[in-house]
């Protein structure tokens, strides 16, 4: 069985916890996770239904075939960004609205100049985010991406998820290091 440093994974579960509080807003509460789980049946879905307490949610992964940590990095941006994109609406509303009020076509690429700008030190966040997370997982980790349908067609409703969500997990011979981003607004 992997021995988990806890003192590393007590770390970054408060590294989450205060970028989720960080990246909240009244209309878009974040929910930021790292959990050691220990396999159920040695499945993923199996072991996530029991996490979240459900019979029904079909989840399904993908193993990342390049490099995690990358991938990672990409994806995390949006989550850990997004304080910089509303302070920068909220004192710049000119050049991301109208006049009508609606989103410029310029907008996104101006969102996204605003993430990757090195003075917000978004990609340094993410990155140090990682890098711990690497001493955790090993470098040579696999990671999947993992994928929650939480309503299933003709299956009974169990609960909200939540609208958008990033999940993942590493895998270990008897556990699961599983990451949640998620938000719903």
């Amino acid at each position: 069985m992997k021995q988990i440093n806890e003192k590393q994974l007590y770390f970054l579960k408060g590294y989450l916890r205060g970028f989720a509080i960080m990246n909240s807003f009244c209309n878009d509460g974040k929910t930021y996770q790292i959990e050691f789980l220990e396999k159920i049946n040695f499945n993923i879905q199996d072991t996530l239904r029991k996490f979240y307490n459900v019979k029904n949610w079909l989840i399904t992964s993908e193993l990342i075939q390049n490099d995690w940590k990358k991938h990672l990095c990409d994806d995390l941006r949006y989550y850990f960004g997004q304080i910089v994109v509303e302070v920068f609406k909220e004192t710049n509303p000119n050049e991301i609205y109208d006049e009508d009020g609606s989103y410029r076509k310029t907008a996104n690429a101006k969102i996204e100049n605003i993430r990757s700008n090195i003075n917000f030190n978004v990609d340094g966040v993410v990155g140090e985010f990682v890098l711990e997370l690497e001493k955790l997982v090993g470098g040579n980790s696999q990671m999947r991406k993992i994928n929650i349908d939480w309503h299933p067609q003709n299956a009974e409703y169990e609960g909200f998820f939540e609208c958008y969500s990033s999940d993942y997990i590493f895998e270990f011979e008897e556990n699961y290091l599983y990451l949640h981003f998620g938000g719903s607004d």
